[in-house]
């Protein structure tokens, strides 16, 4: 049953299917195959590395800038897999050995393109920066897989299961789905296809009369902000019509929630006052839900940027709720509010000199980034520094990219996932770790812009 196939540097494909990972990361299976292919990934690990090598090359492909067609280019590359294949050079990294390979007609155009990429992609791998040159691709393609099969036939994620509090499964549901429609290969046909489907009916599903998400929790509106962003994505993604009424009842529920001083809070405390954590998540929704024509809250959107900046002390640093109000340190509510002040250029109305100052806090916490565990925090840090874009925080990002990729779990069932350390992960468990550092990972691809 086994074939001695094998990419020169790792260890040899022992599984009779290894020949349906091409096919499979290229979407030219059937329905059924595909199925088949997803439920055996779960169980072998030669598999599962054989399609992260497949997706990586190939996404190496898409990344790369257009040229001119060569005709000679087959050619070459069938005289290079001789030289190969006659062992004339040994250091050439994808070499397939002597032996049978079944269904060669059905794949020989997928191995002939790996081979022509890689022969040229190996080279300069090690060298690249940003997502998917250190690592990052290959992690999220893990975390990604892990997550697929971990989500229920509802549609959700078991929170509970991975000592999370089953109060939040509609906010860390919606967090494992961003993930996925964050993805550089993931499109309507794409091999999340179906995952990010059950999620979205599954988030419908708990959205209630008043356009609510979520049980009536102290913390309903983690919830409900996070499902109404999850939900708008999922518009941009598909362009769905069917999400729009959903997502005009969940964004009237912001408008009725926000407080007189503009911002959002806890919504079970009787003389609760707005906070940066919660609010951020409102004015990301609002922010997504008018650039992308779905409902338009100008004054309440203002109303909320304006509360917002009041937040911001003399030093760039973000209060909880109020400037200089840093019940667990300033530097998860200075990313927060970097994200979003950052990330919504149109209402930002910041100074220059406050927008310097915010550069610089927002400076001083990536330099520290990792002085404690916060998922959360590295996930806003990400995408405040994608928002940002100075080549100094880029290089800070690159660095918390490849830290985390050293950080995942590599054996067993959580092989992929971040394990629940730090804050914030008695609530929402291993789900929310791997949640936030596969998002955390995503910042500064092509495909994702958060606001």
């Amino acid at each position: 049953m086994c074939k001695d196939n094998k990419l020169e540097g790792s260890a040899p494909v022992s599984c009779s299917r290894a020949e349906e990972a091409a096919g499979f990361v290229r979407g030219e299976l059937s329905d059924p195959e595909r199925a088949s292919f997803e439920a055996h990934l779960g169980d072998c690990g030669a598999c599962r590395t054989l399609v992260s090598d497949f997706r990586e090359v190939v996404g190496a492909l898409g990344a790369r800038p257009a040229v001119a067609f060569d005709p000679a280019f087959a050619a070459r590359t069938l005289a290079k897999l001789r030289e190969v294949e006659a062992g004339s050079e040994p250091g050439i990294l994808l070499r397939v050995r002597k032996g049978p390979w079944p269904r060669v007609a059905g794949i020989a155009a997928g191995l002939l393109l790996v081979a022509g990429a890689v022969l040229f992609w190996r080279i300069d791998r090690q060298a690249a920066v940003g997502p998917g040159g250190n690592g990052t691709r290959q992690a999220v393609d893990s975390a990604l897989a892990w997550l697929a099969r971990d989500q229920l036939p509802s549609g959700a994620w078991n929170s509970a299961r991975w000592q999370g509090q089953k109060e939040y499964d509609v906010a860390l549901s919606s967090m494992a789905l961003l993930a996925f429609l964050r993805h550089d290969g993931v499109s309507g046909t794409g091999v999340h296809a179906d995952t990010v489907q059950r999620a979205v009916a599954y988030l419908l599903a708990q959205q209630d009369a008043a356009g609510a998400f979520g049980p009536a929790c102290d913390g309903r509106m983690y919830n409900h902000g996070l499902a109404t962003v999850a939900l708008i994505e999922a518009y941009r993604w598909s362009g769905a019509e069917s999400l729009r009424a959903p997502i005009g009842r969940a964004i009237g529920f912001i408008r009725e929630e926000q407080l007189e001083s503009g911002g959002w809070g806890y919504a079970k405390r009787v003389g609760a006052e707005a906070n940066t954590s919660i609010s951020v998540w409102q004015l990301y929704a609002l922010n997504l839900a008018q650039e992308s024509g779905l409902a338009e809250s100008p004054a309440v959107l203002g109303r909320g940027m304006r509360w917002l900046h009041g937040m911001v002390d003399g030093n760039g640093l973000f209060g909880y709720e109020r400037a200089g109000d840093f019940p667990n340190g300033s530097d998860t509510l200075t990313a927060m509010g970097a994200f979003c002040l950052f990330g919504n250029r149109r209402a930002l109305g910041a100074e220059p000199a406050e927008a310097a100052k915010i550069e610089q806090a927002l400076q001083a916490v990536a330099s520290h980034w990792d002085r404690e565990t916060d998922f959360y925090r590295w996930f806003f840090l990400s995408h405040a520094i994608q928002a940002r874009g100075t080549p100094e925080l880029r290089a800070s990002l690159a660095r918390i990219q490849e830290s985390l990729v050293g950080m995942r779990s590599l054996a067993g069932a959580t092989a992929g996932t971040w394990d629940p350390k730090g804050a914030w992960s008695s609530v929402g468990g291993r789900l929310y770790t791997t949640a936030m550092a596969t998002l955390a990972l995503q910042a500064g691809s092509r495909s994702t812009k958060i606001m």
